[in-house]
């Protein structure tokens, strides 16, 4: 298996009472196939990482993730989480996002965390039909909601979409009274 430098510094960071993980082949196999990785980068609360990262290029070195935390990086796509399809809970935020391309094939996630980023869009959430908490709240280029729809409104229990200054009243009232979403400030 290929590590790259990238994910080997974040291994060994997020082990510092296992300095040789990275040579201990049973641990370092342990680790990558945990359900629940958090990396947190140094403006965050706890964090996890001395430096923010920039990409998720070589996450899928984690084959088993349900649960991922990225939170305080300058992350700017989630086109790597494609392969990664096992997850069912993922908080992305407080990033540098502008879309949500790479979310639609986790056919599993119920939860989603994406406020605090520069989200222009969030249609990639159209096929995340399993969506039961969703934030993306403080996306100051956010024009609308599209991608929420009709098949969400069952299922959707908690939508986190205040304050986002561009969203015209239009698109609320279809929101709220088309879609029967109701959405909550975040």
């Amino acid at each position: 298996m290929q590590i790259s430098d990238q994910w080997k510094n974040i291994i060994t960071q997020l082990n510092p009472n296992q300095p040789d993980i990275l040579d201990n082949v049973d641990a370092l196999n342990y680790f990558l196939t945990t359900p629940t990785l958090r990396i947190i980068g140094p403006k965050g609360m706890n964090p996890t990482l001395d430096f923010e990262l920039q990409t998720l290029v070589g996450i899928e070195i984690f084959t088993e993730l349900e649960y991922l935390f990225i939170s305080h990086h300058q992350i700017e796509d989630l086109l790597f989480l494609k392969n990664v399809t096992k997850l069912k809970s993922l908080f992305v935020h407080d990033n540098a996002l502008k879309t949500l391309d790479g979310i639609e094939h986790l056919a599993d996630l119920t939860t989603l965390y994406a406020h605090n980023n520069d989200l222009a869009s969030i249609e990639a959430i159209n096929r995340c039909v399993k969506l039961t908490e969703f934030s993306c709240a403080n996306n100051r280029a956010l024009p609308n909601f599209e991608g929420l729809d009709a098949k969400h409104a069952d299922v959707l229990q908690h939508f986190y979409g205040f304050p986002n200054p561009q969203i015209p009243l239009t698109e609320i009232k279809r929101v709220e009274d088309h879609l029967g979403i109701r959405i909550r400030r975040g």
